[in-house]
């Protein structure tokens, strides 16, 4: 039972994840939050109930795409035989 206040969401809660940290193992990459949930650094999850969890969110590590940002058409030139006089 959570004794935090206000109290933490429960493991089969949508928001579990934002329950207090209990035990943090960063060097192992998993963390134990107060409702029982494992959340692991790749942002999978181990529910108490044995429920697994694939990681869900982008963690960084992932190559970005670069957008490349659309140029105008170029404007056309006029030459002295188009300029009206």
């Amino acid at each position: 039972m959570c004794l935090h206040i206000p109290p933490c969401p429960s493991a089969d809660a949508p928001d579990r994840e934002a329950a207090r940290t209990v035990v943090c193992h960063p060097e192992q990459g998993w963390s134990l939050l107060c409702n029982g949930v494992v959340v692991f650094e790749d942002t999978g999850e181990l529910l108490p109930d044995g429920t697994t969890i694939p990681p869900h969110r982008p963690t960084g590590h992932h190559q970005r795409q670069e957008r490349v940002p659309s140029t105008p058409a170029p404007t056309p030139v006029r030459t002295l035989e188009e300029v009206p006089a």
